[in-house]
């Protein structure tokens, strides 16, 4: 025997039902052609159970919605009103039939806009609409086979409307219209990475990025479902890049600070019937313990591809990378060590919901170490990144995963240079010496005359033997046994050490004399010829 009901027609012998096509009655020895009007809606329900294959927008896509997943047709999505901010609530109105016959446990989809994918916890006719509270529906749930992949190469076409805002920008940073289709220039004026005192109208006290960074991007993906189970996902970018960024830094500080530039907003991607809608955020970040002054800077080109990849029950990093960099001189003041880091980021949304990220970034890192009176410096470059996914459409035992995708540095340079400080002689300030250094200025061949100067270090580093020294000299010549060498009377190197000398000297108006000092490093001290 056979019945016609929701499923198509089912020929029914003993336990096995087996689905046929015949839409021929027998009756009384005539044949009958059914209502045409029945096989039609047979034939659409039958197809609709079979397995879709479409040409996606984007991509390639085969599937076959689980029996309780209902796609919401183009008419029901005009007659929604409202959705609430978390979007667990959706309000229609009551021209909506397709809403009006949801039941609890069913999952209703979309595919206009972002999209979205929801499992119907209750469907209330409240007589002037329809109130449907929902809770998220995974992959698995929705459908019984899915096999979608997808190649996108994002273009400055497929940035969001003017309307939706398609990019944001931070202050000190400008978006640079490309004449290629496929390239996103982003300008670094003077991003501000660090700023002690928080105070916008000083400018000492701060750490900066400036630059220049273009890019192309290209997005690749697959998702393979099979029997409600999901057995791949994979999601990677693929980056060519161009990136020139420097690093300056005006004091001593210690810090870890990342911040966005810019994001790049684009117009959902349809590929069968997933929606996809990918973000691009531009970050530049740095972290820090450096002394003094610095300044570093570098150029790297980088072509490369990070990702996910899920398949067989385990995850694992989809990585390729080529970089080359050149690089000015670093300059510095002090040991220490800065990194700075910029490139483009990527999120995607998939049915409205944030899904995958890969964050992969190029750098520089300069690290310069004490070795007096020298610092050593060295001057690395490399790839780091991580990708991860945080979402509730895949189902929960696999929904929360991250990993490291690149941990990679080469030497690009390195040197040393002489860090040492020289020290200063100045004035003792002492009473009869705030302007000079000897006292009393006239005298005859009985006057004892007394010479005091002050050494200071700022690294506390001791005067070489035998200096401080006075130079005497009578007219243009140095008397007998000058330079004089100056005995220690008080103080420390970092901050001062008064030191002194005493002489009788015989009858003359056409005196002179200076202060010479070297530190124990042979540096020569400034600010040493006082007269």
């Amino acid at each position: 025997m056979f019945t016609i009901n929701d499923n198509g027609i089912s020929f029914v012998s003993g336990k096995k039902t087996a689905k046929v096509c015949l839409c021929l009655l027998l009756l009384n020895g005539n044949a009958f052609a059914l209502d045409f009007g029945i096989i039609s809606a047979v034939k659409k329900k039958v197809s609709e159970l079979k397995e879709k294959k479409d040409q996606a927008t984007q991509g390639t896509a085969s599937y076959a919605l689980a029996p309780q997943t209902q796609s919401l047709s183009s008419e029901t999505n005009s007659q929604l009103l409202s959705v609430s901010q978390d979007s667990s609530t959706f309000r229609f109105s009551l021209q909506a039939q397709q809403i009006g016959s949801l039941k609890s446990g069913e999952i209703m989809m979309s595919t206009q806009g972002e999209g979205y994918l929801k499992k119907v916890v209750s469907v209330t006719n409240t007589g002037t609409d329809y109130v449907v509270q929902t809770e998220t529906a995974t992959l698995e749930q929705a459908f019984e086979s899915l096999n979608v992949e997808f190649s996108q190469g994002l273009s400055q076409s497929d940035l969001a409307p003017q309307s939706a805002k398609p990019m944001w920008l931070a202050e000190g940073v400008r978006y640079k219209p490309s004449a290629v289709e496929k390239e996103f220039t982003v300008e670094i004026a003077s991003a501000v990475l660090y700023d002690a005192d928080g105070n916008s109208s000083t400018t000492y006290d701060r750490v900066i990025a400036v630059g220049t960074l273009k890019f192309k991007v290209t997005l690749d993906g697959k998702i393979v479902i099979d029997f409600f189970d999901l057995k791949e996902f994979k999601i990677s970018k693929a980056i060519e890049e161009t990136a020139s960024l420097e690093i300056k830094s005006e004091a001593n500080y210690q810090f870890t600070k990342e911040k966005t530039l810019a994001k790049f907003y684009f117009s959902p991607i349809t590929v069968g019937p997933i929606i996809l809608v990918p973000e691009v955020a531009v970050v530049v970040g740095g972290i820090a313990s450096v002394g003094y002054k610095v300044t570093t800077s570098i150029a790297q080109t980088a072509i490369y591809t990070a990702g996910l990849w899920y398949a067989k029950g385990a995850w694992k990093p989809i990585q390729n990378y080529t970089s080359s960099f050149q690089y000015n001189q670093p300059s510095f003041g002090a040991q220490g060590n800065i990194k700075g880091y910029a490139g483009p980021q990527l999120s995607m949304k998939i049915y409205g919901i944030l899904g995958p990220y890969i964050n992969a970034d190029g750098y520089l890192n300069l690290v310069a170490q004490s070795s007096p009176p020298n610092l050593n410096w060295t001057l690395y470059g490399g790839l780091e990144g991580n990708g991860g996914v945080k979402m509730n459409v895949l189902s929960l035992a696999k929904l929360d995963y991250s990993s490291t995708i690149f941990d990679w540095q080469v030497v690009i340079a390195s040197g040393s240079k002489n860090a040492n400080h020289a020290p200063t002689l100045t004035w003792t300030g002492e009473s009869n010496y705030t302007l000079d250094g000897l006292n009393p200025e006239e005298g005859d061949t009985s006057t004892n005359f007394v010479f005091h100067v002050k050494y200071t270090d700022q690294a506390g580093d001791t005067p070489a033997s035998g200096y401080p020294k006075v130079n005497i000299k009578k007219g243009a010549v140095a008397i007998s046994g000058s330079p004089f060498t100056m005995t220690k009377v008080s103080g420390d190197y970092s901050s001062g050490a008064v030191y002194t000398y005493s002489a009788a000297l015989s009858g003359g108006t056409d005196y002179s004399y200076s202060f010479v000092a070297q530190d124990s490093y042979g540096t020569t001290a400034t600010n040493s010829s006082c007269q």
